[in-house]
């Protein structure tokens, strides 16, 4: 294809991904917003299915990411950092932080993940691309331990109510997506000495 012919190709794929003319964001802002937009909207159990569920969201927001091509290659990128060693060598699944189709293909452990059959549907998929569908964030503790962590804090003979709001709000609010059911406030407070000093459990614990 001649130069001149790619340059108008590339300015027609560019106005029909972005037909609003919204702004453009910066690659660290858009790599922060795609993280954010896993951590929050998917879990194994609710997978992203299509990229064009976050092309959709951020438009509607008056956001632009690109294309879904380039949305699919910041998720590349983001498992990448997420689930390589240091020598980029992939880690074992059961550490991987990023999960979809096309990555459990390419470096999983060899088992394919229950479910993980859907095809990512936002535009025609080619046999050698990558698969993109079933696409959701692993979080750092799972909705048990959440539960268990929140339990602890509301049984702390070292916390005030104030405390234990701010510790279980910071729990729910970076560590659990939309779909964590949140339970009902119940601060019960032991009287009694604590286990142990109580400035140091205060301080390990505000630092969640």
């Amino acid at each position: 294809m001649a130069k001149g012919n790619l340059k108008n190709e590339s300015k027609k794929v560019s106005k029909e991904s972005n037909p609003k003319k919204l702004p453009n964001l910066s690659a660290p802002e858009n790599t922060i917003r795609l993280l954010e937009y896993l951590k929050k909207h998917t879990d194994k159990e609710h997978p992203l299915r299509s990229v064009k569920d976050v092309q959709k969201e951020f438009n509607d927001k008056e956001l632009h990411f690109g294309s879904d091509n380039t949305i699919r290659k910041f998720y590349r990128n983001i498992a990448d950092a997420y689930n390589l060693d240091e020598e980029q060598h992939p880690l074992p699944q059961q550490h991987w932080r990023i999960v979809y189709d096309g990555y459990v293909k390419l470096y999983g452990d060899g088992e394919e993940e229950e479910g993980l059959s859907g095809e990512d549907d936002s535009d025609e998929w080619e046999e050698d691309r990558e698969k993109f569908s079933n696409l959701y964030y692993v979080p750092e503790f799972s909705y048990e331990e959440i539960d268990a962590l929140i339990e602890a804090v509301q049984l702390s003979r070292t916390l005030s109510e104030e405390e234990t709001e701010h510790i279980i709000s910071t729990l729910e609010e970076k560590f659990t997506s939309k779909y964590y059911r949140k339970g009902a406030r119940r601060v019960c407070k032991i009287n009694g000495k604590g286990c142990c000093e109580k400035g140091t459990l205060r301080e390990n614990l505000l630092t969640i």
